[in-house]
């Protein structure tokens, strides 16, 4: 070729790079992007009697006939980078990149460098790449594959670049900067190996690349990806400029692909840079000088030694643990961070010859203590190497017997202190956690989740001598003090060989973790009980919110899996939804929706989620979250009011919470609210739950009148408190038939009623809620006022409709009228004026309490207009527009464009399910194996709804003696194969006729129908009907691809289905009409009057607003329209 040789060479530590052409006159095609702590490459040729015999069927990209072999010099703590460059595919979720390494040293590591060819970088003038890191290399001795793939074989390489894009806003280059993901590409191929003093040889193979479809247009390529002249190898002398390989997540890339260490550099390092290249919980990037202890040296900063100050948690080693490299310092000598404990800067410009005296800031103290965490009740538990953590029954015990209520959020690169000022105690993070991440713990105060390091790893801790067990951080190391549990997996699959690999997962955790004994967590597909036998911990994953899931099964749904399906006695945790679903959100935005308007998870639906939680078991629960709570759009701004507030909710409840029993659930005198009685040895709480029907999709006002419970077991000492934020409030009790009969004015889920008779309990109790009852109330305003905002923004959409004759007639009668609205929207603001004064009176239990009420009134409106404009539809779920009041005036604009609209030709010709050659020939059965299960699909005259023939399918108990009770995964499930081809804005429907004549049973979700584009969020789900029933639902295809129908029975019964279609929707042009007034009766939110107070008495001598008269006949909930 005309290109020839490689440079190669280091420059004050950082990496440099030259670019080559394809391929070099030796025939290598893999480039060295860059070396650190000066590697020598003694070799690079290709050997063909060495290459791996091609026995895979994907499509490779290897010319030469050999493959390649690389021999390098590795002096103490240094590493390599190859790239291998690629046509720059578009990154989409069916790309698969791999390459086949195969080496005597496990230190080699998968990665791809991506393009953002829309984010400019500030500083470059280019578009900004990062890293994203793949499988490391285990097999020593073999070749082995590596890709980017889960613990499932899944690929995955959308997932890990995603999470790391969003670690690109914590970089203090791009602050300010709108990191766009549109058209993002693959650069290159990166393979990352280190060594310690060692020559190391390893072979480079076949580099296999599936699923692209597309490929960023070559035309547009700037001059960062142009290929330029550079010298040969023997010329290095020229020393011509080499371009610098800087992606902005460089450091953190090292961490991930690397041993977990990150090395200091030599002191010979000379500082012509000036940069010192960091990384942090957030993402890697340049410190900024203002915030560093250090000179200002252009755009950059020197670092101090003498100090060990740096941007956020960074410092450096003061002293060496035994197994550091010999000679290392303080004093700018390269040090192991392994051995140390914490994150360091990439290098040095500066480095005093005698570092100060005392302890360097960030490093761990002699007596192992690292951080304090704060529980709920102000006392300090220090986080120690000697502390235990352990399962007592079904709690979660800490420092000897202190028992705790987990409260954990997935974390989105959020900074851990917002998190933590956020009361929550736990941080879940999705992998192994940096030793920034691990770092930034420490010094916050709270405890992480997380996945263990790898089983090479775990190995390496019990044997030494393995290679590479010197870079490895045991598990006794104080940098992992700050971890609570190992999550070993999400929703591992049922399957032998994936089971053995999770038991030998943990059997090398409990070795390796044998002085804590931290507590073991996964979720499950299915196999729960094989999984429960070795793990302490089963979390419950799902997300009901805006599906056809109907949140009231939600406790019965956890039930039945601790019940019927995990091992007896097993502890579980449960996650907590706060965001829609991704794929709905995808499909909303599809049908044209505002994005940042998009309906968000409302409190009081994660209240009454928390709460049902609580009820099943569960004294940990993971709140769900998309994406990270320091943005300032709207909705994250809510999200973190209600979070925080649930948070103090959960924090005033902590001895129920952590360690109390679910007794039983009691039934209110009102069918829509009841209660869970949970006891502690010295006390009992009853904890609202609010059972009206689809209120995942609008809760309503979740509130009662006049409510009663009689409550059995309270002995008769105990007295009874309605627990409010800001105070606690005494409640008569009445001994009668059945137990202690309290009454309550008003019932919602702030109904928190607890009995005891020990003073210092009710002191605690009473001492905690006047601590956060300020703040309590504070975040109960906030939240009323931006759900009085939200509502105002849609109802001002759909006034804008009614003035434009844009609201759907139904037998020429508007769907929805809105006479009242205004009047609603005065009276709601003035009831939140009430609730201010309140506060500045300094009556904050009355304030929290006003808040809730304030917002009463625009709940049940926004239930109603919803149940109202949805009524004709076969399914609330029908389109994923038709979920939510706020996506009200878009699906109305859906309606009106869907009257009259043209479907073309039937693209399932199968579902007619006619011709037993097509159907069997086009669907794809399968069958979960289940003991005592027998499940069937076939072709069933029964199942006519029309021709001759439709679709039967029947689950029944193999013996039918022998009865099943509940089942954990669908037995039986028919998936429409090949898939229907779509295009890219294409609006389908899928409709067709299904009868199921006994209700299902065994299953919490039926029958479910659902495709591939909506997933199983916006799957419908039927129990039972009334003979043949029709049902369609509409999906706008996000892009060109395939269309796959799936139908699934997950419990005990039998469903015909038949006539099934996938057809596309032409609509008709924007039709306007005239809408008539529309004559209402009195709107309900006007009955619930939400200026009233609590009764008198419970005021106290505060009567400077009197209280309302109570309305007449108050109606105890919304009036559901029978449809």
């Amino acid at each position: 070729m005309g290109r020839k040789g490689i440079v190669f060479f280091l420059v004050f530590g950082s990496f440099s790079v030259s670019l080559l052409s394809a391929e070099t006159d030796s025939g290598v095609r893999w480039r060295c992007l860059g070396v650190e702590n000066r590697v020598s490459i003694v070799g690079a040729t290709v050997s063909a009697e060495q290459s791996r015999r091609k026995t895979d069927s994907a499509q490779t990209d290897s010319a030469q006939a050999g493959c390649e072999q690389w021999e390098c010099l590795f002096p103490a703590n240094a590493s390599l980078l190859l790239g291998y460059p690629l046509d720059y595919p578009h990154l989409i979720e069916d790309l698969d990149l791999a390459v086949w390494v195969k080496s005597d040293h496990p230190g080699l590591a998968v990665g791809v460098q991506i393009v953002l060819p829309h984010t400019i970088h500030p500083r470059t003038g280019k578009p900004v790449t990062f890293l994203v890191a793949g499988m490391k290399y285990a097999k020593i001795g073999e070749w082995e594959r590596l890709a980017f793939h889960d613990k499932s074989g899944r690929i995955n390489l959308v997932p890990l670049a995603d999470k790391a894009a969003k670690m690109l806003r914590g970089d203090s280059e791009l602050a300010g900067i709108q990191i766009d993901l549109r058209e993002q590409y693959v650069r290159q191929l990166v393979l990352y190996a280190e060594g310690n003093r060692a020559q190391i040889r390893f072979l480079i193979d076949d580099v296999e690349q599936e699923g692209a479809l597309r490929f960023w247009d070559k035309e547009k390529l700037d001059l960062f990806e142009r290929e330029e002249e550079f010298p040969a190898v023997e010329d290095v002398s020229r020393r011509t400029p080499s371009y610098r390989f800087d992606p902005v997540n460089l450091v953190a890339f090292k961490l991930q692909a690397g041993s977990g260490t990150v090395f200091l550099p030599s002191s010979r390092m000379e500082n012509e840079i000036g940069a010192v290249e960091w990384t942090s919980g957030i993402g890697a990037g340049f410190a900024d000088y203002r915030s560093m202890s250090g000179e200002k040296i252009g755009a950059h900063a020197h670092f101090s030694h003498a100090t060990g100050k740096g941007h956020g948690p960074i410092g450096l080693v003061s002293a060496a643990r035994e197994n550091s490299a010999p000679g290392n310092s303080a004093s700018g000598s390269t040090a192991n961070i392994a051995t140390a404990g914490f994150a360091s800067a990439k290098f040095a410009p500066t480095a005093p010859s005698t570092p100060a005296a005392g302890p360097v800031p960030g490093s761990i103290p002699a007596n192992g203590i690292a951080s304090r965490y704060r529980n709920p009740n102000d006392n300090e538990i220090l986080i120690t190497e000697n502390m235990r953590i352990r399962m007592s029954d079904q709690s979660l015990v800490i420092d000897g017997d202190r028992a705790i209520g987990v409260r954990a959020i997935e974390y989105r690169g959020e900074p851990l202190s917002l998190l933590w000022e956020m009361k929550f105690n736990a941080v879940w993070v999705t992998g192994t956690p940096s030793l920034e991440l691990l770092q930034e713990a420490r010094e916050v105060g709270i405890f992480l989740i997380c996945s263990p390091p790898s089983q090479a790893e775990l190995a390496a801790m019990e044997n030494p001598n393995l290679p590479g067990a010197a870079n490895v951080i045991p598990l006794t190391n104080a940098v992992y003090d700050n971890v609570l549990a190992w999550n070993i997996g999400d929703q591992c699959l049922n399957t032998e060989t994936a089971i053995n690999g999770y038991y030998q997962l943990c059997k090398a955790i409990r070795a390796a973790d044998r002085r804590r004994t931290r507590p073991l967590i996964c979720s499950t597909d299915s196999g729960t009980r094989e999984y429960s036998r070795f793990i302490e911990i089963l979390l419950l994953r799902r997300d009901p919110m805006f599906t056809s899931f109907d949140l009231r099964k939600y406790t019965q749904w956890q039930n039945a899996i601790l019940q019927y399906h995990a091992y007896p006695a097993t502890p579980s945790w449960s996650t907590i939804q706060t965001q829609p679903d991704p794929r709905m959100a995808m499909q909303w935005e599809l049908f044209g929706g505002d994005v940042g308007a998009s309906p968000q998870v409302l409190f009081e639906q994660m209240q009454l989620m928390v709460h049902m939680a609580i009820a099943s078991g569960s004294h940990g629960l993971v709140f769900t979250s998309n994406t990270p709570l320091n943005a300032n759009d709207p909705e994250t701004e809510y999200r973190r009011l209600a979070l925080e507030l649930i948070n103090l909710e959960l924090t005033l409840i902590e001895e129920w919470f952590s360690k109390g029993t679910a007794v039983t659930v009691l039934n209110s005198n009102n069918p829509s609210l009841s209660s869970v009685l949970l006891q502690t040895n010295r006390s009992r709480l009853l904890l609202p739950i609010w059972r009206e029907p689809q209120s995942q999709h609008a809760i309503g006002p979740a509130f009662a009148p006049n409510i009663s419970y009689v409550i059995p077991g309270i002995p008769d000492d105990y007295d009874a408190f309605h627990l409010i934020p800001g105070g606690v409030r005494p409640i008569d009790t009445e001994r009668v038939a059945g137990g202690s009969k309290i009454n309550l004015d008003e019932g919602n889920l702030n109904s928190l009623i607890f009995f005891t008779s020990d003073p210092s309990v009710r002191s605690r109790i009473e001492k905690r809620s006047r601590e956060w009852g300020a703040r309590a109330a504070h975040l109960a305003c906030e939240l009323a006022r931006k759900q009085r905002t939200a509502f105002d923004s849609t109802f001002t959409q759909l006034r804008k409709a009614q003035a434009a004759g844009r609201i759907p007639e139904r037998d020429k009668t508007p769907l929805i009228g809105m006479e009242e609205q205004e009047s609603l929207l005065h009276l709601t603001q003035e009831s939140i004026d009430l609730c201010a004064g309140l506060f500045e009176q300094r009556d904050y239990s009355s304030a929290y309490l006003q808040a809730e009420r304030a917002t009463r009134g625009i709940r049940a409106a926004a239930r109603d207009l919803w149940m109202k404009g949805t009524r004709f539809d076969l399914q609330p779920e029908m389109t994923p527009v038709s979920v939510s009041f706020h996506n009200l005036p878009l699906y109305l604009e859906t309606y009106n464009r869907s009257v009259g609209a043209q479907r073309d030709v039937n693209r399932l010709p199968s579902g007619t399910a006619e011709d037993i050659s097509q159907w069997t020939s086009e669907w794809m059965t399968s069958k979960h194996r289940i003991e005592g299960v027998a499940a069937e699909a076939m072709l069933s005259r029964a199942a006519a709804r029309s021709g001759l023939s439709g679709i039967e399918m029947v689950v029944r108990p193999s013996d039918p003696a022998v009865p099943v009770s509940m089942i954990e995964t669908a037995p039986i499930w028919m998936i429409s194969n090949p898939g229907i081809p779509v295009r890219t804005g294409e609006m389908l429907c899928i409709s067709g006729w299904i009868n199921i004549p006994q209700r299902i049973t065994g299953s919490t979700d039926g029958v479910m129908i659902f495709d591939n584009i909506g997933g199983e969020s916006l799957a419908l789900r039927f129990e039972k009907t009334s003979g043949w029933q029709p049902f369609a639902f509409y999906r706008v295809a996000p892009g060109d691809g395939q269309l796959y129908l799936t139908l699934s029975l997950c419990g005990l019964g039998k469903v015909h289905i038949d006539d099934i279609e996938v057809t596309s929707v032409r609509f008709n042009p924007t039709r306007i009409q005239q809408v008539p007034t529309q004559p209402t009766n009195t709107p309900y939110w006007q009955r619930l009057n939400p200026l009233q107070l609590l009764p008198q008495g419970w005021m106290g001598n505060r009567e400077s607003v009197p209280p309302a008269s109570p309305p007449e006949n108050p109606a105890p909930g919304v009036s559901t329209p029978q449809y």
